[in-house]
Order: structure tokens, then C-alpha cells, then sequence
């Protein structure tokens, strides 16, 4: 269930569209099936979202589509349009037009009749069938005014993960493996709206298990997350909630004041244990000030779970070493851990250093289906192998999670049994030992 999709489907509403909504992995759809839905309800436009790994399925889809209906217009956007908005045009004609950053103003101007090429910040292609960018400056929406996402549109008590709450959008940071597709300046929903949209869920909707803050990382401003924390408490809302946060724009206080609020998990990136990769990746946090606020939201009762990335730009032995070392510190304060391996995904900085040769760092692949974080195979390294750094990431797990004392807290831990799916087991079972597999 995607946050930015109710968003544009909630602000077209406001506009006077019809809107459908359809999510073929909770549907498990074949592309055949969506598509032959999408067309019994004869749209004018269909609006697609895909991330690199789903962006040869989307164009599927919209090739369905396509044949079927020449006239419809099939409009993409998310990270990989974003990142690639006039090769997504280039490489998968299907598309007609790719909406760079965030979707509910452009596609408004499109459903209302704008001429695609009279719309600021978006790929269309010329008379000529060359994809082009549109010019002009687009105005970014003031989350206080966009209406309601539009909730009603999902089958929200079908999908097993919390329900995300936007309470801010844009990020100021630049860690080279992360793209900003809705730019880097900050928003802010007020706190009375933020509150508004999650007392609306929890009492039309029965929602109780949320996800506050954004796609990225909340808590951004200290006061605006503690009025936010303030107000659940003031308005007696009974609800639990995680978010994904940064261990430098925290402190024991505000820890304090989250927990009381209902937070009872919260994803944290720590990305490496050598203090020269964060900070050749910009990282710009503390290896100390991480230990000490992991280890103070385990001491709230806080369930973290630690995100690791494997295969940084300049990785090498020593570095994967002290990622080790660093591992072994934090288990003990922490429920989970993932250690991803690198991916160069289009709009990061790592793209643009793996395409010039820089950070030991070289794409191999530009096979999207290939672009998730646990396949990888897309990149090769100058300072290490690609087989290496996934004997070290079957060690890394293994250090994490073979013990009685880890599995007993996994299983006492409420978050992590909600957490934790099939195939997300599968995987933790699997993944230690893949490397010694491939050896033999």
C-alpha cells in the first residue's frame, strides 16, 4: 500500500475525478489480469508507481494497456521515472509521460486538460518521438492543504504492515546510496494536521498499528515530533507505531516522549562500523552517538532494528571488519538487523560514481529486474570481490542471530514476530549460510 498513491488519488478526487485504485501483489495479479481490470473500468488516464526492480513489470502492464486502448494515457512516476525520466520514456514507449518528484500537482494540470507540454518538471516527447523535459519551476504542494488521502480506495485491514503516515516530506541529507524523488527540501504537515489524518484513521478505520513520519526519515525537527507525541497523548489515541530514524536528530528525552506516545519499534540505518565509510558516504553521523541511542531506545523498551549496507563505496576487508565489530556491540540492544547489499540505484550518487569508475566502484548491469538489495550482481568492486562481500554479509548474519539469547528476544519481541513474514524467515534461515553453499 503506497502513501504517495492515496495522496494523488485523494487530490485528483478533490478534482472531480473517478478514481480506481488496484495493487496487484495484494491482488496477486498476472499482468494480463490487471491489466483486462484497468480496461473494464475504461480510464483516460492510468497512473503507474515503480521502483527500479518493478519497472519492466509496470511497462508490461502498460503495454497491455496500450494495445488494448491506443487513447488512454499512461502516465509513470516514482523512484525510477524520477531518477530516469526521459530514458523510462526512451527504453519503454508504453509510457507516454514520466512525472519526476511528487504527482498530485502535475497530474492534476494533466487530468484537467494542460497541454503535457505546458507542465512543469515532467518527460513528454516532441513532435519528433524524442523524449524531452518540460521546462519551467512546478510550485511544490503545501501538505496542509492537500485533502485527505484517500483511504477508502484500499482495503486497508488486508495489508499486514503498518499504516504510513506522511508527516513530513523531503530530506536535507546526502548519503550517496539514497534518492530524494520529492527533492530535498524539507515540508511539514503542522502537527494538527498530522494528528487529524491519524485520529481519522484510527476512528473510521479501526487503525491501531501506524508508521509515522515518511519514506524517509522522521523524526527531521525535534519539535515538531514532540507535538506530534504530545498530541496523541492529549487525544487519547491507543495506537502503536514505528518510524525510520536518525541517531543524530535524537536524544534520551525525546526517546522518553515517543515511547509514551505509542512507539514501540523504530528502523534505524547504520549503514557501516568504519567511521571513514560513513564518512566518504556522508553519512555524517557518530559511531559513539550511535551505540549510545540504540542502546537508550532499547532501555525505553523501544524494539530497534538495524540496517546495515554491505559493499559501501571504498569497502574493503578492514572496513567489513569493524562492521563486525560494530555488530557486536549493538545486538544486544537491538530485536533485528539487515545487512542489504550495495545497489547503485538510479538518482544516488553511488549510480553516478559505479557509471564514472569512482569508489572502487564499477555497474556491471543495467538489468532492472536485477536492482533489488538482496540479489545484487550489478556491481563490481575494486578493493573486494562480490563474492567476499557476501561471505560477509552470510557472517554478519550469522553474528546477529545464532545464539539462544538473541533467538529467545526475537521471539519475546512483539514487534518482531509482527515483522517478521515467510518469507522473510526463509531468508534469515537461508542467507547465512548461502556463501558457504556457493563454495562447495
Amino acid at each position: 500500500m503506497n502513501t504517495g498513491i492515496a495522496s494523488i488519488a485523494g487530490y485528483l478526487r478533490s478534482l472531480g475525478c473517478e478514481i480506481l485504485v488496484l495493487d496487484p501483489r495484494l491482488e496477486q495479479l498476472t499482468t494480463k489480469q490487471l491489466a483486462e481490470q484497468i480496461l473494464a473500468w475504461t480510464p483516460d488516464f492510468v497512473g503507474y508507481t515503480a521502483a527500479s526492480q518493478d519497472i519492466c513489470d509496470a511497462a508490461e502492464i502498460a503495454a497491455e494497456v496500450k494495445n488494448a486502448r491506443a487513447g488512454v494515457v499512461n502516465v509513470v512516476g516514482g523512484y525510477h521515472a524520477s531518477a530516469l525520466p526521459t530514458q523510462t520514456l526512451a527504453e519503454f514507449p508504453a509510457f507516454d509521460i514520466a512525472v519526476q518528484g511528487e504527482g498530485e500537482i502535475p497530474f492534476g494540470q494533466l487530468v484537467q486538460g494542460v497541454p503535457p507540454e505546458q507542465v512543469p518538471g515532467i518527460a513528454v516527447r516532441s513532435e519528433a518521438g524524442t523524449p524531452v523535459l518540460t521546462h519551467g519551476d512546478r510550485p511544490l504542494a503545501n501538505l496542509d492543504e492537500l485533502p485527505m488521502p484517500a483511504w477508502d480506495l484500499f482495503e486497508l485491514g488486508r495489508y499486514p504492515h503498518p499504516l504510513l503516515f506522511e508527516c513530513v516530506r523531503g530530506c536535507p541529507y546526502n548519503c550517496v546510496y539514497c534518492f530524494h524523488a520529492v527533492g530535498r527540501q524539507v515540508r511539514y504537515k503542522s502537527p494538527e494536521r498530522a494528528l487529524d489524518e491519524i485520529s481519522y484513521c484510527y476512528e473510521k478505520y479501526g487503525v491501531r498499528h501506524m508508521h509515522l513520519g515518511t519514506n524517509g526519515t522522521w523524526p527531521l525537527a525535534r519539535q515538531h515530533c514532540a507535538e506530534i507525541c504530545e498530541g496523541i497523548l492529549a487525544r487519547g489515541l491507543k495506537i502503536r507505531w514505528r518510524t525510520s530514524a536518525r541517531t543524530d536528530l535524537m536524544d534520551e528525552e525525546l526517546i522518553a516522549l515517543m515511547r509514551r506516545s505509542g512507539c514501540d519499534s523504530m528502523d534505524i540505518g547504520i549503514e557501516s562500523g568504519s567511521a571513514e565509510i560513513l564518512r566518504r558516504c556522508q553519512k555524517k553521523t557518530s559511531l559513539p552517538e550511535t551505540i549510545r541511542i540504540v542502546r537508550a531506545c532499547h532501555e525505553q523498551g523501544i524494539e530497534v532494528e538495524l540496517n546495515f549496507l554491505v559493499g559501501l563505496p571504498y569497502e574493503n576487508q578492514e572496513s567489513m571488519k569493524e562492521t563486525y565489530d560494530l555488530v557486536g556491540k549493538l545486538r544486544r540492544y537491538s530485536t533485528l538487523a539487515n545487512f542489504a547489499l550495495l545497489m547503485p540505484f538510479p538518482g544516488t550518487a553511488v549510480y553516478e560514481m559505479a557509471m564514472k569508475h569512482e569508489g572502487g566502484l564499477r555497474i556491471v548491469s543495467t538489468d532492472w529486474r536485477k536492482y533489488t538489495k538482496q540479489a545484487g550482481r550489478v556491481l563490481k568492486y575494486d578493493h573486494v570481490s562480490q563474492d567476499e562481500l557476501e561471505a560477509w554479509r552470510a557472517k554478519l548474519y550469522r553474528h546477529y542471530y545464532f545464539s539462544l539469547r538473541k533467538l529467545f528476544q526475537v521471539l519475546r519481541a512483539p514487534g518482531a514476530r509482527r515483522l517478521i513474514t515467510p518469507a522473510r524467515l526463509l531468508f534469515m534461515l537461508k542467507t547465512p549460510f548461502t556463501s558457504r553453499q556457493r563454495k562447495r
